[in-house]
């Protein structure tokens, strides 16, 4: 059974409630879902990855749907930085694994 297949997205899509004003708090998301809080970040992450727009507003207002392209915009924004820090981090672990574990070879992947 894969990750989509354990969360159940059709009702985590009816949960999650359409507008900015009427967001819903991972809190009662994952109480709602009967799910832990942990689980319930990967639930939505992975719905994601399944094409829900879910939306949130990144200052732990709660997950929405909405079409308003301002909204879409700051959630790219959002989207874009969190990948920007990541890809920062690895590169960070690449230079300390080549300086530490390979010598001062570059590490293949």
């Amino acid at each position: 059974m894969t990750d989509a297949e354990r969360i159940d997205i059709e009702r985590l899509e009816h949960i999650i409630p359409y507008g900015k004003e009427n967001a819903i708090s991972r809190a009662e998301l994952a109480r709602q879902m009967n799910m832990p809080d942990r689980a319930m970040r990967k639930a939505v992450q992975i719905a994601r990855t399944e094409g829900l727009l879910i939306l949130n507003d990144g200052h732990g207002n709660g997950y929405y749907f909405s079409d308003n392209a301002e909204d879409l915009r700051r959630q790219l924004e959002r989207t874009h930085r969190r990948a920007l820090a990541l890809l920062a981090q690895e590169k960070w672990l690449r230079r300390q694994i080549t300086k530490v574990i390979l010598g001062q070879t570059e590490m293949e992947i």
